[in-house]
Order: structure tokens, then sequence, then C-alpha cells
């Protein structure tokens, strides 16, 4: 169950940073008013499901690895999109993509994956190759996480079930 919570943690560090282009924002946990006034940084609202379970304590890790996932080109076209593709009488219906042409039309423009990778290089992360164009991976330490994302990592207790 611990598990889960931290991988829950991560996919709100990742659905956090999805809107990173310029000026960088990153996740910075449940919305908070502290980073208001730090520039280049903003809250995002329901980034993560929130939990009752407890939080048991700061989760820490000499080695983690995230994937940052950096907002698609043209996003309004691949909302678009997806509307027709899902839409029945659409001439778009069903007409999947490649990969190919997916990459081609929506992947994000190397400089802002460049911009991403070198602020967690600059954070102390050490950025890594990744087989998407959408993802920025890299690890480093969970020190240098929760300093890059201004946010703290916590292990969760799950809460005991009621007997039934």
């Amino acid at each position: 169950m611990i598990r889960s919570r931290k991988a829950r943690l991560s996919a709100g560090i990742v659905l956090g940073v999805a809107t990173l282009v310029a000026p960088l924002a990153v996740f910075s946990g449940p919305v908070s008013s502290a980073l208001s006034g730090v520039a280049g940084f903003f809250a995002l609202s329901d980034s993560v499901n929130p939990t009752t379970d407890t939080i048991a304590g700061t989760y820490s890790s000499p080695q983690m690895q995230i994937e940052v996932a950096v907002a698609p080109r043209d996003a309004a076209g691949l909302t678009n999109l997806l509307d027709e593709l899902y839409t029945k009488g659409s001439p778009q219906y069903h007409k999947w993509l490649t990969a190919g042409q997916f990459d081609a039309r929506f992947a994000p423009v190397p400089a802002a994956q460049a911009a991403v990778a070198s602020y967690l290089a600059g954070s102390g992360l050490k950025v890594l190759p990744s087989s998407s164009p959408f993802l920025v991976r890299a690890t480093g330490s969970s020190v240098l996480v929760s300093n890059a994302f201004r946010t703290t990592l916590s292990t969760f207790a799950p809460d005991p079930v009621a007997p039934a």
C-alpha cells in the first residue's frame, strides 16, 4: 500500500510539470500560496487525488527516477483531434494517427524539452535519454527531487479498514 502512495506522488509530480514550457512551472504539492511570489512557479490545484491515509514520515531515497511530461505543441489542436476521434459522425472518427504522425504534429518543440532538461540538470539531477519526445527522464536523490520541485515527498500508512 505504501508503494502505491509513492506512485501517486510521482504521478502528481509528472502531472504537475506537464505544463512545463516557459516560464518554468513545477508541481508544489496541494494548492499552496507559498510559491505564489516565487518567480516561475505556481501551484496546480487538484494535481494529486486527496488521500485519507496518514503521513508516516518523509520519503527518503538515495536514488529515484522521475519523468517530466512536457506540454505538447498545439495543445488546442490535440484536444480538437481527440474530440473528433471519439465523436461518432465526425470525419476523423476512429482514424488513428501512427506514432510518427502523432509526434510530428504534437511533440513538444526541442527548445521546451531542452529547457526542462536544463532545469533538472541545474537542480543537480542527472538527465537520462527518453524514448518519448513528451518525457524528460532524470535520476537523483529524494532530496534533489524535493528541492527541484519545491515539494515534500512523504511516505503514507494506509488507514486501518473498519471491521465489516
